[in-house]
């Protein structure tokens, strides 16, 4: 259910703030427009458990926790351009056991931006960036609620849309613990929720391994 009030013009539309439920918690939204798109301001709170219900291929042990998030789904009047909806947070509250650089605590923030295109695709394009030392570009199969491609970068560059089923992976720090990484990704169910691995870019100027 959505309680709030519509307000329209003759070419605008707009809102009281909007009270609903979704992923188990209460948000407040807020609808605004201009001469270019309609847009839906959302803030609310979640936690990994619920998140994990929903997008089967989130699924891991390493994350625990609950956060606030904000997101706007931007609705364009032409229609050569796709709906977007961008959702940020900075994970306070959320505690992440990861490898290097991308572990936190949960009283640690860490900036995550996610940016998805919602088009006629068969396949739903979601832009990922983590912190400073992440990013990642994924196609969601919808129907099998599973990725069909994924372009991971982790250090410098960017991640576009992998062409191709699969998993290309990109590394590039100056140092990188190669033992710990594999050891991380070889268990639990990482194998099983990312793509077979296609590509690998490894550019590191010291490998690390610890037997």
């Amino acid at each position: 259910n959505i309680g709030g009030v519509l307000h329209f013009t003759e070419d605008r539309v707009s809102s009281s703030p909007l009270e609903a439920r979704t992923l188990g918690y209460p948000i407040r939204g807020q609808l605004q427009s201009d001469q270019s798109a309609t847009q839906l301001l959302i803030s609310g709170v979640t936690d990994v458990d619920r998140l994990q219900k929903q997008f089967a291929f989130l699924k891991n042990q390493a994350a625990k926790g609950g956060f606030n998030y904000q997101a706007a789904l931007t609705l364009p009047y032409a229609a050569d351009q796709p709906d977007v909806l961008q959702i940020t947070s900075n994970l306070q509250g959320v505690s992440l056991d990861a490898p290097e650089r991308l572990g936190k605590t949960a009283g640690e923030e860490r900036a995550l931006n996610l940016r998805f295109v919602l088009d006629d695709s068969e396949f739903v394009p979601l832009h990922i960036g983590y912190g400073r030392d992440l990013q990642a570009a994924l196609q969601i199969d919808g129907k099998r609620n599973g990725l069909r491609s994924a372009h991971i970068v982790y250090g410098e560059g960017s991640a576009e849309i992998f062409d191709r089923p699969g998993l290309k992976l990109e590394i590039r720090q100056p140092q990188f613990k190669l033992s710990e990484a594999l050891a991380a990704f070889g268990t639990g169910d990482a194998p099983a929720r990312l793509p077979p691995l296609q590509e690998l870019v490894l550019d590191s100027g010291e490998l690390l391994w610890q037997g």
